[in-house]
């Protein structure tokens, strides 16, 4: 009777454990200390004027609520000066996804960057690493192995020419069917020459295993209006 009761209590202990673990990985959560800063001031950043950015449509935008009426409806002129001025805007795009929702502080103990560097698909979206991709090599981690470094919430590859980073900035429930979705920022720079490319990345409906693909900002905000 009490081996039994023993067991019962390990087992009681262990599925409060896994519990509690799952519930700290599906919170909604901010990762980074700039999104925080914002969602704090977040009238503040929603007027702030910031670098000029064009779209195909021959419409700019200044502030994030002009950008966040045109992005959804025409494409970003191509063009360095261009991408670079997207990255202003990538917090845009955090703070329309966050919306009214409150996030927690983020939880240091999970290891995001080792999942995104082995996990993710970096197929399911467009980048400079595309064409070094194939149906055997399609991770961070499949590419090099030693130009590859992870971090607590981050991955980067970085070689002598490139510089290409993702980062989790943020936990939560993006399209509101009860599953926690990561949202991440990407940096896509060539260290000599013109390439920019900065992006906003929704991995929706992440799992404890398997692979993950992530899709556009564009791609899920037009997906929620539909």
């Amino acid at each position: 009777m009490t081996r039994r009761l023993f067991v019962v209590c390990v087992l009681s202990a262990c599925l409060v454990g896994c519990q509690s673990q799952k519930e700290a990985s599906d919170a909604d959560a901010v990762y980074n200390a700039h999104v925080a800063h914002a969602l704090q001031h977040k009238q503040e950043n929603d007027s702030k004027r910031r670098t000029t950015i064009a779209f195909e449509s021959g419409a700019t935008a200044q502030t994030c609520g002009e950008y966040l009426r045109l992005v959804g409806g025409s494409a970003l002129k191509e063009g360095v000066n261009n991408q670079q001025a997207k990255g202003d805007y990538l917090l845009c795009e955090v703070l329309a996804l966050v919306g009214n929702r409150k996030l927690g502080p983020a939880r240091m103990d999970i290891a995001f960057g080792q999942s995104l560097a082995t996990r993710l698909d970096i197929r399911s979206f467009s980048s400079s690493l595309f064409q070094m991709l194939d149906e055997k090599k399609y991770t961070l981690s499949h590419i090099d192995v030693k130009a590859v470094k992870a971090e607590s919430t981050s991955v980067t590859y970085e070689t002598r020419d490139w510089y290409y980073r993702l980062e989790l900035v943020a936990t939560l429930d993006v399209n509101n069917n009860g599953k926690t979705d990561w949202v991440l920022w990407l940096a896509d720079e060539a260290k000599s020459g013109n390439y920019r490319q900065y992006q906003t990345l929704i991995v929706l409906d992440v799992s404890d295993s398997g692979t993950m693909s992530a899709v556009p900002y564009a791609v899920t905000m037009n997906a929620k209006t539909k």
